[in-house]
């Protein structure tokens, strides 16, 4: 699915980016939540409130997950960059490149 821009950031579906990313991606109905989960590593992307969590260590963001027609998306840097990607944009282009 094409990504979307909303309020400046770049999201993405996040069973599209985990799949590029080589993991798996599960919805926790009663968090509201995208549980995303790669080589034992756990994130919770809240679909309901301006966090996310890591493990056990809940964050709060700027740009959190957001739930659109029906499915689930995050910010590509945020989702990224949690996982220890490096994000890079080309403002000329409209390009993000994600380096793992």
């Amino acid at each position: 699915m094409e990504p979307v821009i909303i309020d400046g950031s770049s999201y993405i579906w996040v069973r599209d980016l985990a799949g590029a990313l080589g993991a798996t991606v599960d919805w926790d109905q009663a968090k509201q939540a995208a549980i995303y989960t790669k080589k034992g590593k756990t994130v919770t992307f809240f679909t309901t409130k301006s966090s996310y969590a890591s493990g056990n260590d809940e964050r709060d963001t700027l740009t959190p997950a957001k739930l659109y027609y029906g499915a689930t998306l995050i910010p590509v840097r945020l989702m990224s960059e949690v996982l220890g990607a490096n994000v890079q944009f080309d403002d000329v282009t409209k390009v993000i490149k994600i380096t793992y």
